[in-house]
């Protein structure tokens, strides 16, 4: 099962429910805001949530994080390079927009290792991919052509790079290196816009 729940606090985000339609347990990815939307489709749906992802940590993609790892007592994972974002309400752009948040409670990974998580039959693998932000991570199933990637790709090309610790050349980087070398057919859902396919997206920015 995949859910794709847009949700809207100071910006519109994609967060992403994802499955054992069997077992009913699952990740939730980036959830951005609106965390009594979301606990209402988790509830309807009859899931359990045994992980919370977090592709990078600005604002916009954990702003309802807290109040879900708390109700759901699933952990917060991220990369450990996320540390200087979800604790510093400035470079996760919080701040700078009026509402600052920070995270304290979150389980870090060594993205450089490429952990696995599973949530029943369902597993993800995340895989580093430093650009729009040095914590970025996409996560990718090891069971279906599908990959999470946040805000590295937007939808009409590539993510940004303006904000603190974005880096061009990094982002290119990871998308010859990771994300281009995936197989053609794997659909990646984005953190903003609809989501596209690795064969597309080589076609429309490799370089």
């Amino acid at each position: 099962m995949l859910l794709t729940i847009p949700v809207c606090g100071y910006f519109e985000v994609n967060c992403y429910l994802y499955a054992d339609d069997v077992s009913r347990h699952g990740f939730l990815i980036d959830p951005g805001a609106e965390p009594q939307k979301l606990l209402a489709v988790i509830a309807a749906k009859k899931l359990v949530i045994d992980h919370i992802l977090l592709t990078h940590g600005h604002f916009d993609h954990m702003g309802a994080a807290d109040i879900l790892h708390r109700t759901l007592a699933a952990p917060i994972r991220m990369a450990e390079e996320g540390r200087l974002y979800v604790e510093d309400s400035e470079r996760n752009l919080s701040g700078p927009c009026g509402v600052p948040l920070t995270l304290a409670d979150v389980a870090y990974f060594d993205a450089k290792t490429q952990p696995m998580f599973q949530a029943g039959a369902c597993r993800l693998q995340a895989l580093p991919v430093p650009g729009h932000s040095p914590d970025s991570v996409c996560y990718i199933s090891l069971d279906e052509a599908i990959g999470f990637v946040g805000d590295t790709l937007y939808q009409d090309g590539i993510g940004l790079t303006t904000f603190p610790g974005g880096d061009p050349r990094a982002l290119w980087y990871s998308l010859n290196d990771v994300i281009f070398a995936l197989p053609k057919e794997t659909m990646l859902y984005l953190g903003h816009g609809e989501p596209v396919r690795v064969g597309s997206l080589r076609a429309q920015l490799r370089r």
